[in-house]
């Protein structure tokens, strides 16, 4: 668990390593950064945003080849970081391939430690023997390493921020295409400014609190999940290794209380076909996002949470996408059709 305190140091070392090697705004850097939700990813995401590097947070796009080259050049790639959960030595072959035809800087490797209340005890020693392998690959930078070599670098800030200094990528729902979103460092304030002066966060009993779970390329995550509580002083609980794991998430949010649950409709739907109720009275905010939810479904959601003994009903949200920048809330008492 760590502090704001704590939080921002971690940042400030990672903006140390990155401008130690050149991943800054000055440089015209644009980073390819898997975003697994996971403080690793998280502190290299704000480090580059502090050097004016502007962040492209992807998904699977560098699993294959093809897909990886179309949006590095489309986006003009000039680095990568990835994490090495899931690196396969097949990914890091044709990741090395890439990086010569494309003319990349570096690819950079991040160990996401395997621990916390869901973890097994042996889950870390069985991730650190695979990282070691990892390691022993030429041509691959590790950010351990870095952050080692280059603690204390002066941090090279950018004078300003570029208008696309995040880039999220649609699920392609709304067109059937997945398509790249760039968002400014003031769009994204401003999405959390205009949730927070919403009605039902000033009546929160403290400061917000959520479960991260979902990849961070997902503008639901990144923004609500994670930026939205750190805007209002709050806590997130970062969640790597649940994102396929519906069970795991469940408990999670027993373990660790969250006042404030983003979810998706098929894990409101699990949890409510259960027999099982569980007391859910820490609750005080539900959002839904990430897919349809009829007038049928949002009444045996909210009826779920009543029996819960939730202080919630569902709140309805569609945000930003490739439809349109702003965020579109349904309030729990609206009735939907």
């Amino acid at each position: 668990e760590l502090t704001y305190r704590q939080m921002f140091q971690k940042w400030d070392h990672y903006a140390e390593a990155f401008s130690a090697i050149g991943i800054t705004g000055k440089n015209h850097s644009r980073v390819m950064l898997k975003g697994t939700p996971s403080m690793e990813v998280i502190c290299a995401m704000y480090a580059l945003n502090m050097t004016g590097a502007t962040v492209s947070l992807i998904r699977d796009q560098a699993s294959d080849a093809v897909r990886f080259r179309v949006l590095a050049e489309r986006e003009k790639i000039t680095d990568v970081i990835i994490p090495d959960i899931g690196l396969t030595r097949k990914q890091i072959s044709m990741l090395k391939k890439e990086q010569q035809a494309l003319g990349i800087r570096n690819i950079i490797v991040l160990h996401i430690p395997r621990i916390g209340w869901t973890e097994p005890f042996w889950g870390e020693r069985d991730t650190l023997e695979k990282y070691r392998e990892i390691k022993k690959t030429p041509g691959l930078l590790f950010m351990d390493d870095l952050l080692r070599k280059y603690e204390a670098t002066p941090i090279s800030y950018s004078d300003e921020q570029p208008g696309d200094a995040i880039i999220i990528h649609t699920s392609g729902t709304t067109t059937g295409k997945r398509k790249s979103v760039p968002v400014s460092d003031r769009g994204l304030n401003e999405t959390a400014r205009r949730m927070l002066v919403d009605p039902q966060f000033s009546e929160l009993r403290y400061n917000g609190s959520s479960c991260l779970f979902m990849e961070l390329s997902i503008a639901y995550s990144m923004y609500d999940m994670l930026n939205l509580p750190l805007a209002f002083g709050g806590k997130v609980t970062v969640l790597p290794y649940a994102a396929d794991d519906e069970m795991k998430i469940a408990e999670a949010l027993m373990h660790y209380k969250p006042n404030i649950v983003f979810t998706l409709p098929p894990f409101l739907r699990m949890l409510s076909e259960m027999p099982m109720r569980p007391n859910l009275s820490f609750v005080e905010l539900v959002f839904i996002g990430g897919g349809y939810v009829s007038p049928d479904a949002k009444k045996t959601f909210d009826k779920y949470l009543e029996e819960c003994k939730a202080k919630a009903k569902c709140t309805i949200g569609y945000g930003n996408s490739e439809a349109g920048a702003a965020v579109i809330l349904s309030t729990p008492d609206r009735e939907i059709s």
